[in-house]
């Protein structure tokens, strides 16, 4: 089960560009088996989610949500229906504790993206996965990625952290079998019962359009 752990849409997140019914359609184009809307600081209501489901059969959705928490990271967390538990900028330790309550996954995306380093109070705090693949990370992050999840023993993920329909298709997780729902699919995040997945050719495409549109950019 081929699964994006990290996709936003224009909805409900500020910087999100294709809509919630584009982004669908881009998956399954894509042959994703699931994706998880994780928009920021905001997650989905479950009966909205429910009639996004029913209008799209062929793709599991699942519901998460993207915090910001006070140390300038980013998290993302799923399997906990409980919205009104994470807000903006609160205390990765209070972030986890929620997450520990409720049996679900919290992974720390896109680390590296905003400062050189990763504040000791994230790093002290028992995350579950580290995202190392993702439109958000640059070649210069992946070593430092790897380093932590050495120093940390977290499973890696890969992920779209997709704004736009094009972002989607190119990496994912590959579960080791079938997520029921949220919260199945968060204890298989905590156990590594997955792969990291990705899709070389249109990686390449993608790196070769940005090549292109640089290039005709002015001096």
């Amino acid at each position: 089960m081929k699964v994006d752990l990290h996709v936003h849409t224009n909805k409900y997140s500020n910087c999100g560009v294709s809509s919630p019914e584009e982004m669908v359609q881009a998956a399954i184009a894509c042959g994703l088996d699931a994706i998880v809307l994780t928009e920021h600081d905001y997650m989905w209501r479950p009966e909205e989610l429910a009639s996004l489901q029913a209008r799209f059969p062929r793709i599991k959705l699942f519901s998460g949500i993207e915090v910001s928490v006070d140390s300038a990271e980013h998290v993302v967390v799923i399997g906990v229906p409980h919205p009104q538990l994470f807000t903006p900028f609160m205390r990765p330790a209070d972030l986890v504790a929620a997450v520990r309550r409720h049996q679900g996954a919290a992974i720390l995306a896109h680390p590296y993206r905003w400062s050189p380093s990763v504040r000791q109070d994230i790093l002290a705090v028992q995350l579950d996965a580290v995202e190392v693949y993702s439109n958000s990370i640059r070649n210069y992050m992946q070593q430092p990625i790897r380093d932590l999840h050495d120093k940390l023993k977290l499973p890696l993920v890969a992920s779209s952290d997709g704004h736009h329909t094009e972002h989607l298709g190119l990496y994912a997780i590959d579960l080791h079998q079938p997520a029921r729902d949220d919260k199945d699919l968060a204890r298989m995040i905590r156990q590594g019962q997955f792969s990291i997945w990705t899709n070389p050719e249109r990686i390449s495409a993608i790196n070769q359009d940005i090549a292109a549109k640089a290039k005709k950019l002015p001096e």
